[in-house]
């Protein structure tokens, strides 16, 4: 198994750029191949300790994972009230 080097500020750097962005894209656009499973078990892991530490915010649409980053979901929730 091969440790991939992922770094936070990378994957927010994207993620702001072109949200919402599903986990598959993301791994396409760091320039790895989605279909090997260890890069993607890898990336949700980056993601899901990403959300624990409050920097994006991750919900199931249907089999996709979507990422939104949480200042764009505050601006969000302000529009809606």
């Amino acid at each position: 198994m091969t440790k991939l080097n992922l770094s936070y500020d990378e994957i927010m750097k994207i993620v702001e750029r072109q949200f919402p962005l599903s986990v598959t894209q993301l791994i396409r656009a760091m320039g790895y191949d989605p279909k090997v499973s260890t890069v993607m078990n890898q990336f949700l892991y980056a993601l899901r300790k990403m959300g624990s530490y409050g920097m994006i915010r991750m919900k199931k649409v249907g089999a996709n994972q979507v990422m939104i980053p949480i200042s764009a979901d505050r601006v969000r929730k302000v529009d809606e009230k």
